[in-house]
């Protein structure tokens, strides 16, 4: 499925589930996420994905708007255009 945003560019679905339940839910255009082997952007209709988050900076645009958010590490999965992305703490 493709979700367009206002402007017309595609997006994908993103969920982000710490320890407590779901804390973000929605669409999203491009993550930047700090990972052991150094940062990595996802963007849609980016390949199957399992990877290890490290300690740093995850910046997350949506409805282009940048969101920027220190994490202590986790885990993302990227399959059929969704990311989810498993944190200690959001």
């Amino acid at each position: 499925m493709k979700l367009l945003d206002n402007s017309g560019f595609i997006n994908m679905e993103l969920e982000i589930l710490t320890p407590k339940g779901l804390e973000f839910k929605g669409e999203a255009s491009k993550i930047i996420l700090p990972t052991k082997n150094g940062q990595i952007t996802i963007l849609p209709n980016h390949e199957p994905l399992i990877s290890v988050l490290a300690q740093g900076v995850m910046q997350i645009t949506a409805q282009n708007n940048i969101i920027k958010k220190e994490i202590e590490g986790g885990i993302i999965e990227v399959c059929a255009n969704t990311a989810v992305i498993l944190l200690k703490n959001f």
